[in-house]
């Protein structure tokens, strides 16, 4: 593991400072809230940075701070506390979705052509299996095959690119690009 290093750079903070802000004000319709939240995050993950030993969790890390920030201002706020983390799981999982299919197009596109149009067709355009194997003129068997071996083939590529972080039931928590991937 890498140790964190410069973390009082101005331009870490900063361009934390943006995309944390937007992750608010995306949960939070009160700007006023949503800037004190910022504010008590960026302070919290400043003081306790230095506990962070691997510089690929830092994303996650300063995420978790926001969510729980977040939660914590719905609980005073007197709303369910359920609610408020549905809410959160529903949007983090919404970004995590957005971020990495922005990785698979040009993943899925590095596929040979019969795995490239199955999953372009049943990943991207959301046709049905047998709608696949319609429009790639194969039995539905060859269509439920292609897109298995496919979905392989980019699961292979994404993990070589990615760092992903899984929960205990197998969903996706966070992403991160590794060092050399163009592909995200």
């Amino acid at each position: 593991m890498e140790k964190l290093e410069n973390h009082d750079n101005t331009q870490f903070w900063q361009e934390y400072r943006v995309v944390l802000h937007r992750f608010i004000i995306n949960r939070i319709n009160d700007p006023i809230a949503a800037e004190d939240i910022l504010q008590d995050v960026l302070l919290k993950a400043f003081r306790h940075l230095h506990t962070v030993n691997d510089k690929g969790k830092v994303r996650s890390w300063m995420y978790q701070i926001t969510r729980n920030a977040i939660v914590d201002h719905y609980r005073q706020s007197g709303q369910r506390e359920l609610n408020a983390v549905n809410v959160l799981d529903e949007t983090v999982e919404d970004e995590i979705k957005s971020g990495l299919a922005r990785c698979m197009i040009p993943m899925i596109k590095q596929l040979s052509p019969p795995y490239q149009q199955a999953l372009m067709l049943s990943e991207i355009e959301g046709l049905t299996q047998s709608e696949v194997a319609q429009k790639q003129k194969v039995s539905l068997s060859g269509a439920k095959s292609r897109i298995q071996r496919g979905r392989k083939m980019l699961k292979a590529l994404l993990l070589d690119c990615c760092q992903i972080e899984l929960s205990r039931q197998g969903r996706v928590l966070d992403f991160e690009p590794k060092k050399g991937c163009h592909d995200c």
